[in-house]
Order: structure tokens, then C-alpha cells, then sequence
């Protein structure tokens, strides 16, 4: 008989939409990871070329953040959310300076978003059909130990050069004649956004999978 009443995500239609969710998630971050890894391939890599399509597939990830505060998943959506946005403020922030489009930091930066993200759909799928597959879940909570600290690596050389980029260029600088001639470089507002806001959210999101890990795969094995 179909449940009518209960939490939102027990009912048939969830499943089924949250189901096609995740599959059309994962299948968009397997035409980049495709494009991506072609493009370096061929020798052409050019961020600016993936730009549009990372930068939708990315900020398709908010709904994430609605189906938790729904109570369709049982997600945290701090932690989803503080992800997307740090993930399209990196997006936005390496558009900004050409010098980086064609690096291998760069390439490898996205190769790794693009690969969490087929990681983590297969998983949420299963899950949302109620089928425990050990592959997935081993998957889900061991990759992140090692595209993590790709990531965040790849994010601090690039972030490196677009701020060399910028204020080398003068593009951000200002000058301004009242009340004393003075100028101003805004391209210095980038370095505390490197140096404090996003190690803080690099260490806030690899703790939370860290925790969701020995819950998920320590305690799953205590209970055998």
C-alpha cells in the first residue's frame, strides 16, 4: 500500500525524484569528467572552454541543500551548502585571470571536482533505493582522502596565480584624487579570502566526512 503520511522522504514519489536527481547529477559530471580529460588529452585544456558547463553542473548541487531543509534527505545542509558555494566562488574567482586557464593545477582542480561528484552519486542513488552496495560506500567515504588534499592544493597554486595575475596587472587598481591623491590595488581583498575563509572551509568539509567516515565505516564494521 502506498504511505500517504510519515517524513517526506519515506514516500514513493521522493524516492523516484531523488533517484532521477542523482542519476542526471552524475551523468553531467560524466560528460565533464569526459571533456575534461579529453581536452588534456588532446594538449588543448582551456578552462575558459568548461567554464559555463562546470559552473551549472556545480550550482544544479543547491537543490541538495533544498532537499535537505525539506527533510527529503537526511543531509546536514550546512556542510552541502559551505561545499557549492565555496566550489562556485573558486569557479568564479579562476575565470578571473587568464594565466591560469591552460595550467595543469588548474586541469587537475576541476578533474577533481568532477570525480568526487561520480564517487558521490552512485552512492546517493543506491541509498535512496535502499540498497547497501560495500563498493559505494567504500567508495564514498576512502576517495575523499585522496581528492581532497588534491583539491585543496590545486585551489591554493591557482588562487596563487590569479591573485599574481591581477595585481601584477594593475586590472583591480584604483586611484582616487580626494581628499589626497592615493591608490588602492582591491586585488589585495583576494588574500584573506586564501589565506583564512577557504583553509577554514577546507578543514570544516574534510572533518565532516572525516566524522561521516568512522560513523559510517568503523561503526558499520563494530556491528557485523
Amino acid at each position: 500500500m502506498m504511505k500517504v503520511f510519515g517524513p517526506p522522504r519515506d514516500r514513493p514519489w521522493v524516492s523516484a525524484y531523488l533517484s532521477s536527481y542523482n542519476v542526471l547529477l552524475f551523468l553531467l559530471n560524466l560528460i565533464a569528467f569526459w571533456d575534461l580529460f579529453n581536452a588534456n588529452q588532446k594538449g588543448n585544456f582551456n578552462f575558459s572552454h568548461h567554464y559555463d558547463y562546470l559552473l551549472i553542473t556545480t550550482f544544479a548541487q543547491i537543490l541538495e541543500v533544498v532537499h535537505a531543509k525539506m527533510g527529503l534527505t537526511k543531509a546536514d545542509p550546512k556542510p552541502v551548502l559551505k561545499q557549492v558555494l565555496g566550489r562556485l566562488a573558486v569557479l568564479v574567482i579562476t575565470s578571473l585571470a587568464r594565466s591560469v586557464w591552460k595550467t595543469k593545477p588548474t586541469y587537475l582542480l576541476c578533474l577533481a571536482y568532477v570525480s568526487s561528484e561520480l564517487v558521490r552519486y552512485p552512492y546517493y542513488v543506491l541509498r535512496t533505493l535502499n540498497y547497501n552496495s560495500w563498493v559505494t560506500n567504500w567508495l564514498r567515504y576512502n576517495s575523499f582522502l585522496v581528492l581532497y588534499p588534491i583539491g585543496f592544493l590545486c585551489e591554493a597554486i591557482t588562487f596563487y596565480g590569479v591573485f599574481n595575475d591581477i595585481y601584477n596587472s594593475g586590472k583591480w587598481k584604483y586611484t582616487f584624487d580626494k581628499p589626497s591623491p592615493f591608490s588602492i590595488n582591491a586585488a589585495i581583498f583576494l588574500a584573506p579570502l586564501a589565506l583564512f575563509a577557504f583553509p577554514y572551509l577546507a578543514y570544516t568539509l574534510f572533518s565532516h566526512m572525516w566524522a561521516q567516515r568512522k560513523a559510517r565505516l568503523f561503526y558499520a564494521k563494530k556491528t557485523r
